[in-house]
């Protein structure tokens, strides 16, 4: 005999799919907003490396986190004596869910899904049975020490902050000790052993932590030790990528000096194109002027610059400015009116420079603007490029108008590889924590429909995370270009270097909020280290936080907006008259 509610199980898995599938749509793509921005990855690229984190850290990690969505907000005593009706609560959940990320990404609405799921459910539930039939924060015995409602509003703040902090902390070490020392393009490829193993270690212990110690019983202090090998192993192997990484930066030079002699352009943008593959720089982001100053030749109060070292991208001189370096940052500072010229770079030259430099600049001196326009027209086939090349003795930093630093793309290389890994173990902690989104509900009506009674847990079936996994990366390869598109270019310039920064932040913190159970959001994870990091780059007046704000202000009606129409659902479904009801009657 068929059971009375068994439409309710079958929708529930019909929309949870669709719910997996709107949270890879909108939440996975902000997961790979940063690898996307510095198009480290491509789209195909991603899909694949989604396809198997995503899987692994649904079905591996997935588990303790789900319990906590489907039984830690509603209170499973005030609908004791009518189980079918909470099981009918969470189908309207599933379906409000859905329907709002299926709006959001439709509009480029960057929203949580682990809000739209908690917005349900506590739409619903007050429904039912008011305030009483919510946890709002309830004590516990283990960290965070509250459950409910109240601690998940908490970490809609906290996570951001946190995984800022996180970001901020780890942009300025790699900042500081790779990419402004002296020789860094030199440096660079000799520091990715301790950079693998860093990563590896932060990354693996909080991995083996969550699986092997609820799999396997496992302590921290030999999930640690176990990390600490494996990410020496790790290191050691990375050692002979040392060569292959340095054949590919002098790969890099070589390609960007032809670019460069062929376009007409500088040859550190050149460089910059084949960094950030396939994205041409925006027009906002492009340098008015740029300097490379040899730390020997600026004197700690200023020295100013003949205008006959200013040139423009296409060798045409310029002057009536002073330019000042500052020892402290080698930024180019204009002290009288901005040059009105578009991607100025200035050239720091010192006594000791070569004939080749000195024939550039009597080039420079005798230059009309028929030479100049000779030069673009024959696409600038010369030898050589009309501006110097770049020497790797002395750090390069080009900043834009927005004053958003650019690195040496030559030192920045190395993170292109490091993000590919990074990007993977964000994906492996969003399939761990987020997949609750979608199956949480689902492994909630299950335990209902299975048992005939409520339970404060229920029990997650390996078949329910494979669902949310598939449905996660289905959302992701066919509608989550736009949400990627939103966080990797329009809120700050993602290059690898960032990337790598954000996205082993938000891994990190979303891997041990997973630890503790705590159904964060890693939506909101990386959207703050993002900021975190333009805060870094460009201060804090000079984030774009419009972009920001119109995210924030999604976040908050993504609460309200699922709560509304899950209540509204569920009113229609429980108050509607009944025609078995009229029928006893």
């Amino acid at each position: 005999m068929v059971q009375p509610y068994l439409w309710i199980f079958i929708l529930g898995i019909i929309t949870s799919f669709l719910v997996a599938y709107g949270n890879g749509a909108n939440d996975l793509s902000n997961a790979f907003g940063t690898s996307y921005g510095s198009r480290v990855l491509t789209l195909t690229q991603i899909i694949i490396i989604a396809t198997f984190c995503e899987f692994g850290g649904a079905a591996l990690l997935g588990s303790k986190v789900s319990v906590t969505m489907s039984s830690g907000i509603a209170s499973a005593s005030s609908f004791e004596k009518d189980p079918y009706v909470l099981m009918y609560g969470f189908l309207c959940t599933l379906g409000a869910t859905f329907l709002w990320l299926l709006i959001a990404t439709w509009k480029e609405l960057s929203v949580s899904s682990h809000q739209s799921v908690a917005g349900g459910i506590l739409g619903f539930s007050l429904v039912y049975g008011g305030f009483g039939a919510v946890h709002w924060a309830d004590h516990s015995n283990s960290f965070p020490y509250v459950t409910g409602v109240v601690p998940i509003i908490i970490s809609w703040i906290a996570s951001p902050i946190f995984a800022g902090v996180v970001s901020i902390l780890i942009y300025y070490v790699v900042r500081y000790l790779i990419l402004q020392r002296k020789n860094c393009s030199r440096v660079a490829p000799y520091t990715l052993p301790a950079v693998v193993f860093i990563t590896c270690l932060m990354e693996f212990f909080f991995i083996f932590l969550i699986a092997a110690g609820s799999k396997l019983g496992w302590s921290a202090g030999r999930a640690l030790w176990v990390s600490v090998v494996i990410s020496a192993g790790l290191a050691l192997l990375s050692v002979p990528c040392i060569a292959l990484l340095r054949r590919r930066i002098r790969g890099m030079e070589k390609e960007a000096n032809m670019v460069a002699a062929e376009k007409g352009i500088p040859v550190i943008e050149a460089m910059r194109s084949i960094l950030i593959v396939g994205r041409p720089l925006p027009p906002d982001t492009l340098p008015e002027v740029s300097v490379i100053a040899k730390p020997s030749n600026i004197n700690p109060e200023a020295r100013e610059v003949d205008s006959r070292e200013m040139r423009d991208m296409n060798g045409e001189t310029f002057g009536g400015a002073a330019v000042r370096c500052d020892k402290k940052d080698n930024v180019a500072k204009s002290l009288d009116e901005p040059v009105e010229t578009t991607g100025a770079v200035v050239f720091n030259n010192d006594d000791e420079n070569d004939d080749t430099n000195e024939d550039h600049h009597d080039t420079s001196e005798n230059s009309n603007d028929e030479d100049v326009e000779e030069r673009r027209e024959a696409g600038n086939a010369m030898s050589e490029p009309v501006v110097p090349e770049i020497d790797g003795d002395y750090p390069f930093v080009c900043y834009d108008k927005q004053g958003t630093p650019h690195f040496d793309p030559r030192a920045e290389y190395m993170f292109r590889y490091l993000q590919v890994f990074t990007a993977a173990c964000t994906s492996l902690a969003h399939g761990a924590n987020d997949v609750s989104n979608a199956i949480g509900p689902l492994a909630a009506i299950w335990g209902i429909y299975s048992s005939h009674s409520v339970s404060s847990e229920a029990e997650v079936k390996l078949w329910m995370l494979c669902l949310g996994g598939v449905g996660i990366v289905v959302g992701l390869a066919t509608f989550g270009m736009n949400i990627m598109r939103l966080l990797g270019d329009k809120i700050a310039v993602i290059t690898p270097f960032r990337g790598f920064a954000a996205e082993l932040a938000t891994a990190m913190v979303v891997s041990f909020a997973t630890l503790y159970g705590i159904p964060i959001s890693s939506t909101h994870c990386i959207t703050g280290a993002v900021v975190a990091i333009s805060i870094a780059d460009v201060g804090i007046r000079n984030v774009r936080w419009n972009v920001v704000l119109r995210m924030y202000c999604g976040w908050v009606m993504t609460l309200f907006f699922t709560a509304l129409i899950s209540a509204a659902f569920f009113s229609q479904g429980i108050h509607s008259p009944s025609k078995s009801v009229s029928s006893s009657k």
